[in-house]
């Protein structure tokens, strides 16, 4: 976690199970999402992220995925927007689009 340094386990799923598995590695990403996706595709190792973020370079054959069958588990997600008694329109509508999308993304 870029603002704490605490280490993330890895997630799969093993037998209907959530198993959390931590592992070491020589390189650290931090403040940048997308900097582990760069990395992996560079040959540094392997990533373990959100499916939306890695869906085109999985597509263009650019990475692999690797244990289809343990996956399935997700790391919280969180969606945050400014308090509102009513959300705008734009903002439901966007908020729609994300737990449709995110929803059909996860296996």
């Amino acid at each position: 976690m870029p603002s704490t340094g605490r280490k993330i386990p890895w997630s799969f799923h093993v037998d209907n199970k959530a198993v959390d598995i931590f592992t070491s590695g020589g390189y650290c990403c931090s403040e940048d999402v997308l900097g582990v996706t760069t990395l992996a595709r560079s040959g540094a190792g392997l990533v373990q992220t959100y499916r939306y973020i890695v869906e085109k370079d999985l597509k263009q054959g650019d990475l692999v995925e690797l244990m289809p069958q343990f996956g399935g588990t997700s790391r919280p997600f969180i969606l945050l927007y400014p308090h509102a008694r009513h959300l705008s329109l734009r903002v439901r509508t966007f908020v729609d689009f994300l737990v449709k999308e995110l929803t059909t993304v996860q296996r």
